[in-house]
């Protein structure tokens, strides 16, 4: 069995130096070295604090969260691969009960079932690692901070490498069925329906702005949330305007539907493989603003969530907020160019 422990420390450039005692290191291991595709496949996850300092960090989309993992994994090699499971559009709150605090020396570890996050389409050596942002509490932390007010820091662990049998072939893409003009409602009531309606018209007039401007080679919004430089890449350009496109195109199809039954304290949640494209609204959503060019707005949030699908945009929730947004497209452009909330409020600030 494979179990290789070579650990990746944390980068510290964006902390200040009352932080910077702590050190976090990450390690991945596997209970044995042969993955039957769709059956249980255990990974044992540990974050450890290898500094003199504690240190606090909020679970969130991390490996340490219980249900909402994100796309925790990365994975390379011979196999193809999908991850399964669900991306949340949240809120700027946090629960004191979603931190965890570990001291010099301490380590916490979470055990995963790859099986219910992860689908392996093709067999063959799949090389692994666990790549994460954890968002780190501000010192002398009194009450749950914004996620908005915490530097992000990106652990890395080592890398292990997996025999994958038994996989079946993805089905090839189909269309999942809506017709033009006939997105699919589930457990929303008249009212929810109109407004989300008007939510969608909105976001149609946003999306037309955002590709006509793309379109035309303009780089000023661009550069502010995508790729704050000097210059611009024009495959990275090219690449954020196809992404923009696509989600246009999904638009105007109205392949997707709208399901109105969570309840939790999040905008919305979707399964980036789900190729019915269910969009899953929730109670922030609601009180979300539904006009145009608002920040943080049902149409933006209706743009964030259809970007997330795996054959739209296939964006990812690297960081949240206008300010870590605008900071991503300085410190990593390619990271900005995939990250849903850029694709956003790209759109809900009228781009030029």
């Amino acid at each position: 069995m494979q179990t290789m422990k070579t650990s990746f420390a944390l980068a510290l450039a964006s902390l200040t130096s009352a932080q910077a005692g702590f050190l976090l290191e990450s390690t991945i291991t596997a209970r044995n070295d042969t993955l039957a595709a769709g059956s249980i496949f255990i990974v044992d996850y540990a974050l450890a604090n290898v500094g003199n300092e504690a240190v606090t960090v909020l679970t969130y989309d991390t490996p340490l969260e219980d249900t909402i993992r994100s796309p925790f994994l990365m994975v390379g090699g011979d196999v193809e691969s999908e991850y399964t499971g669900i991306m949340v559009k949240r809120v700027a709150e946090t629960e004191l009960s979603a931190f965890v605090t570990l001291q010099p020396g301490q380590a916490i570890s979470e055990e995963i079932d790859l099986n219910k996050y992860h689908a392996f389409y093709s067999n063959g050596d799949a090389h692994m690692s666990a790549v994460s942002s954890f968002r780190v509490s501000p010192p002398g932390m009194k009450s749950a901070p914004s996620i908005f007010s915490m530097d992000s820091v990106n652990v890395e662990s080592n890398s292990l490498t997996v025999s994958v049998q038994k996989a079946v072939p993805k089905a090839d893409t189909v269309d999942p069925g809506f017709s033009i003009q006939a997105i699919s409602y589930n457990g929303c009531s008249n009212s929810e329906q109109s407004t989300t309606n008007t939510a969608i018209s909105n976001a149609k007039t946003m999306m037309s702005l955002a590709t006509s401007v793309l379109n035309s080679g303009s780089t000023s919004s661009y550069k502010t949330w995508v790729e704050n430089s000097n210059s611009v890449t024009s495959s990275r350009y090219n690449t954020f305007r196809s992404d923009m496109s696509s989600i246009q195109s999904e638009f105007s199809r109205e392949s997707y539907s709208v399901d109105c039954t969570c309840n939790d304290n999040y905008y919305a949640y979707v399964y980036p493989s789900d190729r019915s494209h269910t969009i899953y609204v929730c109670r922030a959503y609601w009180t979300a603003p539904t006009g145009s060019y608002q920040i943080d707005s049902k149409p933006g949030t209706l743009i964030h969530e259809l970007s997330h699908f795996n054959d739209v945009a296939g964006t990812n929730d690297y960081a949240y907020g206008q300010t870590a947004c605008r900071n991503l497209a300085i410190s990593n452009p390619s990271r900005a160019a995939k990250n849903a909330d850029n694709h956003e409020y790209f759109c809900e600030t009228r781009p030029n």
